[in-house]
């Protein structure tokens, strides 16, 4: 018996370990929106990261939708989960100075699983934005930008120069990039699209307007006609294996762990 007992033991600890080693994102992230975890909707996008706090939702929410999100060159579906889409002008989650985070960022990585669902809604589309004030001089607006056609645009520093991002209708796609004081990296599901030169934060003046579905809370109106289920942003350049491991940690959530579990068991009582 006493055996038994100590072989169970070790079932437990190998059956569970590779799903807790795919469940587990890159730590550290300063912003962390999960649409599948807020506990703030429907009035705000709860922060699951360090820097805590919520995003508000804007003159109207995003609607909070549940389906199945797949990019087939990752080999990546997750079925019967939420996200959050943009239907109408205004529909966004971030609001003016004091309503949100502060992201103390100097070198910085953003990342989103998102797709572009039509057109513009208004005049432009703008997909999301953070900056250290608003409308400030250049520099001090990342941006991300104004959308045309199927590609991401950037504002500043770089003004409107596509970065092969490519927001293909209808399909969902893992972006990312990021700067250090040496260069900025873009991907798009985790294949490296373009290099370009650095762009980094002031630490001491931190990143106080944070906008998803819109540049700025003041462009509410300019809202983007998409979906985002995770979005993310660290304090450093992730490397392309974290953004990697990122991925394989939100595709995790596909595996059913009672189903390894049974497997691994019944393969441990073949063997003793």
């Amino acid at each position: 018996m006493r055996r038994a007992v100590s072989i169970l033991s070790v079932v437990f600890f190998l059956a569970g370990a590779p799903t807790m080693a795919l469940a587990d994102a890159v730590p550290g992230a300063l912003l962390h929106l999960d649409a599948s975890d807020n506990p703030g909707h429907p009035d705000a996008w709860t922060n699951l990261g360090a820097a805590g706090g919520e995003l508000p939702a804007g003159d109207k929410t995003p609607i909070l939708e549940t389906g199945t999100i797949e990019i087939p060159g990752l080999g990546f579906t997750l079925k019967s989960t939420k996200f959050y889409t943009c239907k109408q002008s205004d529909q966004t989650f971030g609001g003016p100075e004091g309503t949100n985070p502060e992201l103390p960022l100097a070198s910085w990585t953003f990342e989103a699983l998102m797709k572009r669902n039509g057109n513009v809604l208004f005049k432009e589309h703008w997909v999301f934005g953070f900056a250290v004030e608003a409308f400030g001089p250049i520099g001090a607006f990342l941006g991300a930008g104004r959308q045309k056609g199927g590609e991401l645009f950037t504002t500043r520093p770089v003004a409107h120069k596509a970065h092969g991002i490519d927001l293909e209708l209808g399909e969902w796609t893992w972006i990312a990039f990021g700067s250090d004081k040496d260069r900025s990296v873009f991907y798009q599901d985790g294949k490296v699209v373009d290099r370009d030169g650095a762009y980094v934060f002031n630490r001491v003046l931190p990143v106080k307007f944070i906008c998803i579905f819109c540049g700025h809370h003041g462009e509410r109106d300019r809202s983007f006609n998409g979906s985002f289920a995770v979005v993310r942003i660290y304090d450093k350049v992730l490397s392309k294996n974290e953004i990697m491991r990122n991925i394989t940690a939100t595709a995790a959530r596909a595996i059913d762990p009672a189903s390894k579990l049974a497997t691994t068991w019944g393969m441990v009582k073949e063997s003793y």
